[in-house]
């Protein structure tokens, strides 16, 4: 099979799908090296922070959604929540309609 390219040549597939062979070499090749240099960059960071005396960096983990935290337990024994149910309940809010329970003076 051949394909044109953007200026009208033809372009057989063979060469194509070469040409995708190196882009995804490539393309695994830089994310090794970002990899690396991530490594490095944290490294450099607590040097940093020791060298200035600064308290290390805290282990924070990232958000999660309801219901993918692992750390917790997973029996439904939270009072808070309906059994099977991961979301905050409901709650009316105030609004115009509601009526005033406390009135202050101006």
């Amino acid at each position: 099979m051949h394909i044109s390219n953007y200026q009208g040549q033809v372009v057989s597939s063979e060469k194509i799908l070469k040409l995708v062979a190196q882009q995804q070499e490539q393309i695994t090749q830089q994310q090794e090296q970002i990899a690396k240099l991530q490594a490095l960059v944290e490294t450099l960071q607590a040097e940093i922070r020791r060298l200035k005396k600064l308290p290390p960096k805290p282990d924070i983990k990232p958000n999660t959604k309801p219901g993918q935290d692992e750390s917790k337990d997973d029996s439904g024994s939270d009072d808070d929540t309906p059994s099977g149910n991961s979301e905050k309940p409901k709650v009316s809010k105030p609004n115009e309609k509601t009526p005033k329970l406390h009135q202050y003076p101006h």
